[in-house]
């Protein structure tokens, strides 16, 4: 009997089920030990994919300011902004910082929940302007998290990105 066994056992193949429930208990700790730090790593991903998305949105006003050869202004808001072209369409005035109902909306973008949106730009407001730049200044970016990204724009234009920095001093 012991042959037959031994012969039946040589053929087959697999695991036992307590191997497979202590593969099961080591891959859930580990996931436990782990999703904390993907979670981070996912919020600092789209928080980083957000500022990027805003400093192409500040080059795409530029390049709308010179191609239209009117002022384009980006309003911000904290939960979002927006990108006109400030031509006074419609029988508005034009470079009054107001979006006129014939005025050319560029784009409008939301943010997500945690996100918020400060700058040091009067009435969170620029512009740019084909001909003559704009005013320089900072826009900041923060996270739910405890980081903010700077956004600073240059008196010709220019955005440079500078960050992460840690919010939790202040």
């Amino acid at each position: 009997a012991t042959n037959i066994e031994e012969a039946v056992m040589i053929g087959q193949k697999g695991f036992t089920l307590v191997e497979a429930m202590s593969c099961l208990a080591i891959v859930g700790v580990l996931s436990t030990i782990a999703y904390p730090e993907f979670r981070v790593m996912r919020q600092n991903f789209q928080h980083r994919a957000m500022v990027m998305d805003l400093a192409a949105d500040l080059q795409r006003a530029k390049l709308e300011a010179i191609k239209e050869n009117h002022f384009v202004v980006v309003e911000l808001g904290e939960q979002g902004y927006r990108v006109f072209v400030d031509n006074g369409a419609g029988g508005g005035h034009a470079a009054d910082w107001q979006k006129q109902e014939q005025e050319r909306l560029v784009l409008s973008r939301s943010l997500v929940q945690a996100a918020r949106l400060s700058s040091n730009f009067p009435g969170d407001k620029l512009r740019f302007s084909g001909i003559a730049g704009t005013q320089p200044g900072t826009i900041s970016l923060s996270s739910g998290h405890g980081t903010a990204f700077d956004l600073v724009i240059s008196r010709v234009g220019r955005v440079r990105v500078a960050g992460p920095r840690s919010l939790a001093g202040g």
